[in-house]
C-alpha cells in the first residue's frame, strides 16, 4: 500500500512541476504564469496578456497578499559577494540599451506613482546604510544616501540647499567673526579668479559584442548618435572654465574646500555665495561712509564765497592706479597755478589721519607703498588752501 502511494506521488510531482514551469515551442520559459505573455524570454508570475509592456526579458511581480509582514519584499535582487578582488567591473544589476531612437531608451528605469510616498531610484554608498531603516517623507524620482559623482555636465533648473534655521546649531554671524578673522571684503579681494581647462580623463575603450558591432554597422542612425556623443565628449574636455584654486581658497575659507575620495580637492561654490553677499554688504557700508565724507565736502564748498571757490578751481584728484594693490600704487592729481598749502591726506575708515604728503603746483602724482599702511581699505583726500577738494578710496590687498 505504501509503495503504491509513493509511486502515485512520484508520478504527480512532474505534473505539478510542469504545471508551474512551462517551456514553449519558441524557447520562451515561464514560471507560475497562467497567462500568455507575448515574446517573453523568461517570465515569473502572472501578467495580463493585454499588458502594454511589450517584450520583456524577465518579468517579476509580487502580490500584496503574498508579501511577508515585517520583512523586506524585493521584486528583483542582484547581489554579488566577491571573495577576492576582480579585474573586471562587478555589477549587481546592469542595464544597457543600444539604439538609434532618440529619447526613448533607458538602461535602467524606476518609477513610483505620484499618489504614493516613495522613490523611483534609490542608491546608497559606504556607511550610509542599505535603506532598511530609511523613511522617505516625500515623492522623489531619485534618492541618494552618500556621495554622488558625475563625470560630465549636470543640468538642473535649480539647486536647493537645506537651510532651515530649525535644523541648524552653533550659529555665528560672519559680521561677528570679522572682528577676529578680518574683513570678508578683503578676503574676497584676495581671491584669484582663474581660467582653466580640465585634463582629459583616460577612457577605457567600449567593448561591443559581435551582435552590437553588426547592429551599429547596419544602423546609420545609431552610428551617427555614437559619433555625436564622442564629439560632445571631446568638446567637454576642451571647454574652458572659470573658478578658484581650491588650494588657495583653503588658506582663506577651509570649510569651503573638500577632499574627494580620489584625493583631489573641490570647492563648495554654493556656500561661497553667502560670503560674496557679506562682502557686498561691507562694500555698501564703506561706500555709505565715503558718500558721507563727500557730502560734507560738497556742503563746505557750497558755503564758501565765490572768490574762495575760484581759488580751488582747477584742482582735481584722480583714482589711484592700480587699485586694489599690494606693493605700490600711484595717486595722480592736478593743481591750479595759485594753489597753496596743498597735501594728499590718507585716512583709515574711522576718519583717523595716517599720513599727510605735502604737494606743490609742479607735482602731478605721489606714490604709496602697501607696507606703509598695511592691509585694508583707506580714504585719501586732496586738500588745497585748507579745503577738501575730493576724496577717493583705495584698497591694499594681501
Amino acid at each position: 500500500m505504501k509503495k503504491t502511494i509513493i509511486s502515485l506521488l512520484l508520478m504527480a510531482a512532474p505534473v505539478a512541476m510542469f504545471a508551474q514551469l512551462k517551456v514553449k515551442s519558441n524557447g520562451t520559459v515561464s514560471v507560475g504564469n497562467n497567462n500568455t505573455f507575448p515574446n517573453s524570454l523568461f517570465s515569473v508570475g502572472n501578467v495580463s496578456s493585454s499588458s502594454s509592456l511589450g517584450n520583456v526579458g524577465i518579468y517579476s511581480r509580487i502580490y500584496a497578499s503574498t508579501m511577508t509582514s515585517g520583512l523586506e519584499n524585493t521584486g528583483v535582487l542582484g547581489y554579488i559577494f566577491a571573495a577576492q578582488n576582480c579585474n573586471k567591473h562587478t555589477k549587481g544589476v546592469y542595464g544597457h540599451v543600444m539604439s538609434g531612437t532618440s529619447g526613448k531608451c533607458f538602461g535602467v528605469f524606476g518609477s513610483v506613482s505620484s499618489s504614493y510616498i516613495g522613490v523611483g531610484v534609490y542608491g546608497t554608498a559606504g556607511s550610509y546604510g542599505s535603506g532598511s531603516n530609511l523613511t522617505v517623507n516625500g515623492n522623489y524620482a531619485g534618492y541618494f544616501e552618500g556621495p554622488v559623482y558625475t563625470n560630465g555636465t549636470l543640468t538642473t533648473p535649480q539647486i536647493i540647499t537645506p537651510s532651515d534655521i530649525s535644523q541648524t546649531e552653533d550659529i555665528i554671524s560672519i559680521a561677528e567673526e570679522e572682528r577676529t578673522l578680518g574683513s570678508t571684503l578683503d578676503n574676497v579681494m584676495s581671491m584669484n579668479v582663474i581660467k582653466y581647462k580640465y585634463k582629459a580623463p583616460k577612457h577605457e575603450k567600449e567593448e561591443l559584442s559581435e551582435e552590437e558591432e553588426d547592429l551599429l554597422a547596419n544602423d546609420p542612425e545609431a552610428l551617427k548618435t555614437k559619433e555625436q556623443n564622442e564629439q560632445k565628449r571631446l568638446e567637454f574636455e576642451n571647454q574652458k572654465h572659470y573658478g578658484l584654486s581650491a588650494q588657495e581658497l583653503q588658506k582663506i575659507y577651509p570649510d569651503l574646500v573638500r577632499q574627494g575620495q580620489d584625493g583631489n580637492l573641490g570647492i563648495n561654490y554654493v556656500e561661497l555665495v553667502p560670503v560674496l553677499i557679506r562682502s557686498i554688504q561691507e562694500l555698501k557700508q564703506e561706500l555709505d561712509e565715503v558718500k558721507g565724507v563727500n557730502s560734507e565736502a560738497k556742503l563746505s564748498r557750497s558755503l564758501v564765497t565765490p572768490s574762495a571757490s575760484l581759488e580751488v578751481s582747477g584742482n582735481v584728484l584722480y583714482q589711484n592706479t592700480p587699485n586694489p594693490f599690494k606693493e605700490q600704487t600711484t595717486i595722480r592729481f592736478s593743481l591750479a597755478d595759485d594753489a597753496r598749502d596743498a597735501a594728499i591726506c590718507i585716512f583709515d575708515m574711522t576718519g583717523k589721519m595716517l599720513k599727510k604728503l605735502p604737494v606743490s603746483s609742479g607735482e602731478t602724482s605721489v606714490s604709496i607703498n602697501g607696507w606703509e599702511l598695511g592691509e585694508g581699505m583707506f580714504l585719501y583726500t586732496l586738500m588745497v588752501n585748507g579745503r577738501e577738494i575730493d576724496t577717493k578710496r583705495m584698497i591694499i590687498s594681501k
